[in-house]
C-alpha cells in the first residue's frame, strides 16, 4: 500500500468517525440546541458588513461567519434531517420567547394606559373643584 493510499484512508476514517460524532451529538435536544447557539454566534446567518469601514472589524466577522458555514455543512453533510430539527425546534422556541416579550410589552403599555387615565381623571376631578 503506497503512503498516498494510507493517507487518504485514515482521512475517510477520520471524516467518517466525525460524521458519526455529529449524528450522535445532534441526536440529543441539548446538542441540537448547542449548535443553534453556535451557529447563531458565529453570524452565519447575518450580513457581514461594516458600517464604519473597519477592515480588522469586517475580517473577524467574515472568519467568525465562514467557521460557522463550515460547521454548518458538516452537521448538514453528516445528519440533515437532525439540522432541520435543530432548525425547527429553534424556530419553535423563538416564537415562544417572541410571545413572552410581546405579552409583557402589552402588560406594560397596559399599565401605562392605565397610570394615564387615572392621571387624567385626577386632573379632571380638580378641575372640577375649582
Amino acid at each position: 500500500m503506497s503512503v498516498r493510499e494510507v493517507l487518504e484512508r485514515q482521512a475517510a476514517e477520520r471524516n467518517a468517525q466525525l460524521d458519526a460524532d455529529i449524528a450522535s451529538v445532534l441526536e440529543t435536544p441539548a446538542g441540537r440546541r448547542a449548535l443553534m447557539g453556535l451557529l447563531a454566534k458565529s453570524g452565519v446567518w447575518a450580513r457581514t458588513g461594516c458600517g464604519d469601514g473597519d477592515a480588522v472589524r469586517l475580517a473577524y466577522a467574515a472568519g467568525r461567519r465562514d467557521a460557522g458555514a463550515d460547521l454548518l455543512g458538516a452537521c448538514n453533510r453528516a445528519a440533515l434531517g437532525l439540522v432541520a430539527l435543530a432548525m425547527q425546534e429553534n424556530n419553535e422556541r423563538v416564537a415562544r420567547w417572541n410571545e413572552q416579550v410581546l405579552a409583557a410589552r402589552q402588560a406594560e403599555n397596559n399599565e401605562r394606559a392605565e397610570r394615564w387615565n387615572e392621571e387624567r381623571q385626577a386632573a379632571r376631578s380638580e378641575e372640577a373643584k375649582r
